[in-house]
């Protein structure tokens, strides 16, 4: 076999690779996965140690509802989410460099959802792992306070008695959700 010919036979080797990477991904996502609140903690970081406690603390709370959740990704790119309250939400998804895309199309609740999510995820041993970033929730663009952060400096206040919440600076803010395949 000639070097040009032997050239070729390589490109479209890794051609063919290249090109089934992105369906393995999707591979590995396809199917059921669920989840139990014990699946669910925080990694978060501030520039006080009693804060970021609380923060680790009261990131997974906000997420307790969901007991008994699964979603299921389907080979055409669709999904459906349950709660164990019978709470359902169906749209379609993209996957690809561990960036999961989340598209609602049809809900059970009264309000229509069509906010898009982009999450990071990564999968292991039959784990899928969903890192979710909160930090928005605890401080806005503005750098002020936002939603959560009073609550969970109300958990720490004794430890911060004269730290003023301008001085508290939150540097992570993670919520990460392990679900297993079934």
């Amino acid at each position: 076999m000639n070097f040009k010919n032997l050239y070729f036979l390589l490109i479209a080797a890794l051609l063919t690779f290249s090109a089934c990477s992105s369906d393995d991904d999707d591979n590995q996502l396809v199917g059921t996965w669920t989840y139990s609140f014990d699946d669910v903690r925080a990694n978060a970081a501030s520039s006080h140690a009693p804060f970021t406690a609380a923060l680790k603390a009261n990131i997974p709370l906000e997420f307790a509802v969901r007991e008994g959740y699964t979603i299921t990704f389907n080979e055409d790119k669709t999904y459906s989410m349950v709660e164990e309250d019978g709470t359902w939400e169906k749209g379609t998804y993209t996957y690809e460099n561990d960036i999961l895309t989340t598209t609602p199309t049809s809900s059970s609740k009264d309000e229509k959802d069509t906010e898009v999510e982009t999450v990071k995820v990564t999968i292991s041993n039959n784990v899928l792992t969903i890192t979710v970033d909160k930090k928005s929730s605890y401080v806005k663009e503005d750098g002020t306070p936002g939603e959560f952060f009073r609550y969970v400096y109300e958990d720490c206040a004794d430890q911060l008695q004269g730290v003023d919440v301008k001085d508290i600076k939150i540097t992570k803010a993670e919520l990460l959700i392990n679900l297993k395949k079934k």
